[in-house]
């Protein structure tokens, strides 16, 4: 049955993240977010405020106008970079929904192949036909034999605490 889910919208798909090119950073893999400070309830006021005493204060102060400059620039590529997020989140969603879906079909398929070839060997009587396709029906049958061996554990798990329980009831 063919999946009749489609996007409505293609242009969702396309996130174009050209405009932060010049500034965006791909942190090394020890970088970590901890630590770092957030802004907070407030802060379109304290940003007013330096912008507007700037004029009277700021020299004073020891805030140059570079120094104003560089929160500007600052400030500007933030908000490029939240307004790609929503789009580029939506899409990484749908990537990796449609991996999960698209590699589900797979995995199914190749279950079914494999179950009918065992069907096929067997009411043919055609055992031959097993061997060339041993990995396939290996690879088919290891969920199976690996929640059977977990069950197995998980029984004997149980019996040797439940042996441990009635072996403490005993001691007292």
């Amino acid at each position: 049955m063919a999946d009749d889910s489609k996007p409505r919208d293609l242009h969702r798909l396309l996130v174009d993240a050209r405009a932060v090119d010049s500034f965006i950073i791909d942190m090394p893999p020890e970088w970590e977010r901890r630590g770092l400070l957030r802004r907070r309830k407030g802060f379109d006021e304290v940003l007013q405020e330096l912008h507007f005493n700037q004029g009277m204060y700021g020299e004073r102060a020891g805030i140059t106008a570079r120094d104003l400059q560089e929160l500007r620039t600052a400030e500007e590529q933030l908000q490029q970079l939240q307004e790609l997020l929503p789009r580029a989140r939506k899409l990484t969603e749908l990537l990796e929904e449609n991996e999960a879906r698209l590699d589900d079909r797979i995995q199914r398929m190749v279950h079914g192949l494999a179950a009918g070839i065992d069907i096929r060997a067997e009411a043919m009587d055609d055992h031959e036909l097993l061997g060339p396709y041993e990995r396939v029906r290996r690879y088919r049958s290891a969920t199976q034999l690996k929640g059977a061996r977990t069950r197995k554990r998980n029984r004997a798990a149980a019996t040797a605490a439940s042996d441990d329980g009635s072996a403490g009831e005993r001691s007292e």
